[in-house]
């Protein structure tokens, strides 16, 4: 289908070093609601969930878009499908690392 509707989560490895960095991510989050807005947000060790952006979202052809922002003012700009339960880069069938909660 291509009804994004619902919470995908990208589960990270808490502990797991990045670049020398020890990741104190639990996991990101896209959450898509039904009247078409999202939000995008993370889950950090020992925190609650944190909004990270948010924006909108809309399906054509098969391909989920979303565009919005980051909290930090960056633009978020990104083109889905969805293969199984898992959330693929629309182009090249990807996986993002997002699946269905």
């Amino acid at each position: 289908g291509t009804n994004p509707e619902g919470r995908w989560i990208y589960d990270m490895e808490v502990g797991e070093s990045i670049g020398g960095i020890e990741n104190l991510t639990d996991y990101w989050y896209m959450e898509f609601e039904e009247d078409g807005t999202f939000e995008i947000g993370i889950k950090n060790d020992g925190f609650a969930e944190m909004s990270q952006g948010s924006g909108t979202w809309s399906v054509s052809d098969g391909i989920i878009h979303i565009e919005g922002t980051y909290n930090w003012s960056q633009p978020i700009n990104e083109s889905f499908k969805i293969k199984g339960n898992k959330l693929v880069d629309a182009y090249s069938e990807e996986p993002t690392g997002y699946v269905r909660d």
